[in-house]
């Protein structure tokens, strides 16, 4: 079993810790048990993190020696996993325990629960806010950074007011648009001379009104302020955009973004402008399309159909948006190259578009 500790106090370390058998559903609670003069004190605390590739997953609890850690998972019906406990060693190893039915029956004794963190996931996760921003700012081994990279990746996109507040500096550096928006505070204390005079004034205004203060209130989801300001982001801040926030800038305007696709230096970056911004093509390029036009939507099309797929309800909306307002038709033997050209896994959305036109 993989696990990693850090030192929190003279007795108490930060453990993170891989679960040996993750099953398919997403475990509901994590508790943190211990002895304390005979009598056991349950606390409900910690967190689950995922890694989708691999599958497996790791908890991430507060612990001493001689601690129990619970996770515990929906109950409801037969397919629920049985619930799994981990005893701590001296060595801070977590040793999975056979038996946890003495240990559930006692799990009515509750400490104070710390402050629910959003997690996307809907898993009822909780931790002290302050420790899991140590946590996630730290450095730790490879396996644990991907574990970390993950959920910074999928807060990012979901939840952006829990990444503004966890990410390390060096991933805020890169989204100081997205740290402006939900913690005005910080961009202008920790990230001022990344801010244009613009941000400056809007992370201001945004302090200035309570109800828009990230601290007492909701913001507007993160697709609101993209979508409110996608021409000064695609003009001032395109390579600072994730790729889930390009898609959305470049639906909100598209003829800025068209005339920015070959700004980018990532040909990916580069196709999903170009796949969600084509259509507009025949009034911003109208006296330039030609063969070399057509080459470029075919070699991007042919190297990132996912990310024209992601752009587009299906290649028959593509094909025929396409021919209707470009006047670019690919026929058989085109569409055939494109497909033998194709990475295996991208092949196979293309192959039901071909039986469907036979």
């Amino acid at each position: 079993m993989k696990y990693h500790y850090r030192r929190t106090t003279r007795h108490t370390v930060r453990l993170a810790f891989e679960l040996t058998n993750p099953y398919h559903n997403q475990p509901q609670q994590v508790w943190r048990i211990r002895d304390d003069k005979g009598i056991r004190c349950f606390k409900h605390e910690g967190l689950v993190l995922n890694h989708t590739e691999n599958q497996t997953r790791v908890a991430v609890v507060n612990v001493r020696p001689g601690d129990v850690v619970m996770v515990t998972y929906h109950a409801g019906n037969a397919g629920t996993p049985p619930h799994q406990g981990y005893r701590i060693a001296d060595t801070f190893e977590p040793i999975p325990i056979d038996d946890v039915t003495s240990i559930l029956s006692n799990m009515s004794l509750i400490e104070t629960r710390p402050a629910r963190i959003e997690i996307p996931d809907g898993a009822e996760m909780h931790y002290d806010k302050a420790e899991l921003q140590n946590f996630m700012r730290a450095k730790y081994p490879r396996w644990l950074e991907d574990y970390i990279n993950e959920a910074l990746r999928c807060w990012r996109d979901k939840t952006p007011n829990t990444y503004v507040y966890h990410a390390p500096r060096e991933w805020l550096d890169r989204d100081i648009l997205l740290l402006a928006a939900y913690a005005p505070q910080r961009a202008l204390t920790d990230f001022r001379h990344r801010l244009t005079p613009e941000l400056k004034d809007a992370c201001i205004r945004r302090l200035a009104l309570p109800e828009t203060d990230p601290l007492l209130g909701d913001l507007p989801p993160q697709s609101y302020h993209l979508k409110q300001n996608a021409t000064y982001v695609l003009q001032n801040h395109l390579h600072d955009l994730s790729n889930v926030e390009l898609r959305r800038c470049a639906k909100a305007d598209p003829v800025t973004a068209y005339r920015s696709r070959h700004l980018m230096t990532d040909d990916r970056r580069s196709a999903i402008l170009l796949a969600t911004t084509f259509g507009v093509a025949w009034h911003t390029d109208r006296h330039t399309l030609g063969r070399a036009f057509r080459k470029e939507i075919f070699v991007s099309l042919t190297q990132y159909p996912d990310e024209w797929l992601k752009s587009n309800p299906g290649y028959s909306h593509i094909f025929g948006r396409l021919d209707h307002l470009l006047g670019i038709c690919f026929g058989a033997k085109a569409i055939a190259l494109m497909l033998r050209r194709m990475a295996p896994a991208n092949r196979g959305p293309l192959r039901l578009y071909i039986a469907a036109s036979i």
